[in-house]
């Protein structure tokens, strides 16, 4: 869970929304390592995966912290849950093929196929699009999943930059993995610190 973090790099006073929150290892880390922050929210769509997320607070002893706020909740449909321009930050953990755990699960080569794909690709771009507005100009967020495809990847962030003009990309410059035109893909065995493939990029909001 590091590697994210310190790409969303959160300061003291930013409020911070973790759109797919489950287990909860990168939304605790986000309030060890910045305390300061006005508040964390995270969201979690799935019931049973929003019970492990429940848990892993508890568990850490953060279920009272009172910066912390989590909801079973659809990142597509905010509705007026939040106001356009509230977050600082948003990192999206994707729902994904998982294709960058494929040594670690293998069984989802077998359990996998396209029409999976097909609808993961279409709630990736969907959360990317519901999110945008609720992000602050000047704002940053932070797509990941773990996937090594393209078309999970880099050809989202494409097709996101397209749609928004005020959406920019920053440049990554990681000691392991590969440049690409939009993000920064971690192959399976690329990095010292983990033998999974990753995906990361971060999208700026431009200033008016």
């Amino acid at each position: 869970c590091a590697l994210p973090i310190l790409l969303l790099d959160p300061k003291p006073n930013e409020i911070i929304l973790d759109a797919c929150a489950a287990p909860g290892g990168k939304l605790s880390h986000i309030i060890q390592i910045q305390p300061d922050l006005k508040k964390l929210i995270g969201f979690e769509v799935d019931i049973k995966r929003f019970t492990t997320l429940n848990n892993s607070l508890k568990r850490l002893d953060l279920d009272n912290n009172s910066k912390l706020e989590i909801y079973c909740q659809d990142a597509i449909n905010l509705q007026n849950k939040y106001a356009d321009n509230y977050f600082d930050k948003i990192l999206i953990d994707a729902p994904c093929s998982a294709t960058g755990i494929i040594r670690r699960q293998p069984d989802i080569q077998i359990h996998r196929c396209e029409d999976d794909l097909k609808l993961i690709k279409n709630t990736q771009i969907e959360i990317l699009k519901s999110l945008w507005p609720k992000l602050k100009a000047g704002g940053h967020m932070l797509y990941a999943t773990c996937s090594i495809l393209k078309d999970e990847n880099d050809t989202q962030i494409e097709k996101f930059i397209e749609l928004f003009k005020d959406a920019s990309v920053i440049k990554l410059n990681l000691p392991f993995g590969q440049k690409t035109k939009f993000g920064w893909p971690i192959l399976p065995n690329e990095s010292s610190i983990s033998a999974d493939g990753f995906y990361y990029s971060i999208i700026y909001k431009n200033k008016a």
